[in-house]
């Protein structure tokens, strides 16, 4: 639920593809270990507007702590 929010709301807009499967699992991390947005997901099992700007700001701060790899050189 919050990779594919992640994918269509821009988040993964500027992470270079062979890093969007290891963003997406340390983001899986990152929800997991505060649970609060998790939770309520499954709970209301519906985004309210509440929920939305919540997983928006988890999203964004993810968003900066993340470190793409270094983009091999081209030839």
């Amino acid at each position: 639920m919050a990779a594919v929010f992640a994918g269509v709301n821009g988040y993964l807009d500027s992470i270079p593809v062979g890093d969007v499967q290891r963003y997406l699992q340390e983001l899986r991390e990152h929800l997991r270990a505060d649970e609060s947005v998790l939770e309520e997901i499954r709970e209301q099992k519906d985004l309210s507007d509440e929920l939305r700007e919540k997983l928006d700001q988890e999203l964004e701060r993810f968003s900066k702590s993340f470190k793409p790899s270094e983009e091999p050189a081209a030839a």
